[in-house]
């Protein structure tokens, strides 16, 4: 299977959670890559 064709019917969100050395937490929330061709992912 081709990524592109993976990503054609992948549903869901990912996270990533992160903290500093003091405590301080970053999250970064993600979502399926739009594949706009073979060579370039949105």
């Amino acid at each position: 299977m081709k990524i592109s064709e993976y990503f054609k019917t992948a549903k869901g969100r990912g996270a990533l959670a992160t903290a500093d050395s003091t405590g301080k937490v970053d999250v970064a929330v993600y979502t399926v890559p739009h594949v706009i061709d073979e060579g370039t992912v949105a």
